[in-house]
């Protein structure tokens, strides 16, 4: 270790301290950190270790000082009397994970504790969060944060394209994809599906300027994932917008509207994204042919030969392995063609691989039928649209949809949207019965 790291490390070890002791002061501003942390959780971290094996993201700091907050000023038990059908779920996912971690072989342990530090945040939301108007503000930073850094990239791209190049793009022997402040063009399409269904909400719902500015929020969404050039998060997008356009219509007559404008917008995303030219602002796009202004690989064969074909070794894997894989080999299978281990592309083998057959069936159980109970409330009209549950749950549907052709469930922020769309429709559905 060289002097500058030893000058280095107590300093960085007194920060890390007095962050948490700010955060066990105040648990509550910890989580609106978080929800502003989004946009840089990515790639803000310190590391170390014999082998620059040791890394932690700013993200895991701020879960920490909010877990210790809570721990030591733990909330009445009155608080939790409501949600004793979560109880039973979170002891059930805690003993999977612990399975995963051993049936790995003990390893991926890192993992082990960052599942555990979100399962834990997830359960928190239920006991601070008594009030719908407090869970709105933690998702107006979240999207907030999230609209202003990519404000800020394409202020960076139209002004300092040179620079931009390097800082917000992933480049390929084709051309190059919009990352961001993420580490790769999926990464940063994944948060937008979930920020587009907040945007939606406060553009429909909200007053005088957060209306205007959500509206801006959610175009900026539409072109930064544009630039990703994610196939998966533009059908994932088009779907939030088809979910609520059926609730609207299925609402009353006077939704007929926001229905007819939201169908609009969808055809024009899905229309700009398969005519995307090969080149914009002096960028050529990875994903488009150079030959002809569309969109290659986006039809049902295309997008057979790119994922359907990985399916086959992952089922053969989870039939030669019914008990899971568990954490070790972040549940990749191996592609013996190349001698590999790669990933499945699928959220649901992904989760079976890790937990086995019937802890996997479990879990994706329980990402899917939330949203989807959710969605039925408003359906039956039990829940109305201005209830925000309703637009979250749109979104976690998108977004899980997303994770069909990408492992994209691990990501904190969809368990902390999964569990505040579960407590704002059980907020609403408290007051629907006191109003009764």
């Amino acid at each position: 270790m060289d002097s500058l790291s030893l000058l280095a490390l107590p300093l960085v070890v007194a920060a890390v301290l007095a962050a948490v002791w700010f955060l066990v002061q105040y648990p509550r501003l910890g989580y609106l950190l978080l929800a502003l942390a989004a946009p840089v959780s990515h790639f803000l971290e310190v590391g170390g270790g014999p082998q620059g094996d040791v890394s932690l993201k700013l993200v895991h700091l701020v879960a920490l000082g909010v877990i210790l907050g809570i721990l030591l000023r733990m909330p009445g038990r009155g608080s939790l009397q409501f949600n004793r059908m979560v109880a039973p779920h979170v002891a059930i996912l805690t003993g999977l994970m612990f399975w995963a971690w051993a049936t790995g072989g003990f390893g991926g342990t890192k993992f082990l504790i960052t599942q555990l530090g979100s399962l834990a945040l997830f359960v928190i939301v239920f006991w601070i969060y008594g009030r719908a108007e407090s869970i709105e503000r933690w998702l107006i930073c979240f999207a907030g944060s999230l609209g202003v850094a990519n404000a800020l990239v394409m202020a960076g791209i139209v002004l300092a394209p040179t620079h931009a190049r390097s800082l917000f793009f992933s480049a390929g022997s084709e051309g190059v994809r919009l990352q961001g402040t993420f580490e790769s063009a999926n990464q940063l399409a994944s948060p937008q599906i979930l920020a587009v269904a907040i945007y939606l909400y406060f553009a429909l719902h909200g007053r005088g300027w957060i209306r205007w500015l959500s509206l801006g929020g959610a175009i900026l969404s539409f072109a930064v994932v544009l630039g990703t050039q994610s196939r998966s998060a533009i059908g994932a997008l088009f779907i939030v917008l088809a979910l609520l356009v059926l609730i609207f219509l299925r609402e009353s007559r006077r939704a007929m509207g926001p229905a007819l404008i939201g169908t609009l917008v969808a055809t024009l995303f899905v229309v700009a994204y398969l005519n995307l030219p090969k080149e914009v602002l002096g960028f050529e796009l990875a994903r488009v042919d150079s030959k002809k202004v569309e969109l290659y690989d986006v039809s049902v064969s295309d997008i057979a030969r790119e994922r359907f074909w990985i399916f086959g070794p992952v089922l053969a894997t989870l039939a030669n392995n019914p008990l899971g894989l568990g954490y070790s080999f972040h549940a990749e299978v191996l592609w013996e063609e190349q001698g590999t281990f790669r990933q499945p592309h699928n959220s649901i083998l992904k989760t079976m691989l890790t937990y086995g057959i019937v802890g996997g069936v479990y879990v994706n159980l329980l990402y899917y039928l939330p949203p989807l109970w959710i969605l039925w409330l408003a359906w039956r009209r039990r829940l109305s649209l201005s209830s925000m549950a309703v637009f979250l749950a749109a979104g976690m549907l998108a977004y899980l949809a997303y994770g069909l052709f990408h492992s994209a469930t691990q990501w904190i922020y969809v368990w902390l949207i999964w569990g505040l769309s579960v407590r704002l429709a059980q907020l609403d559905l408290l007051r629907a019965r006191a109003a009764a």
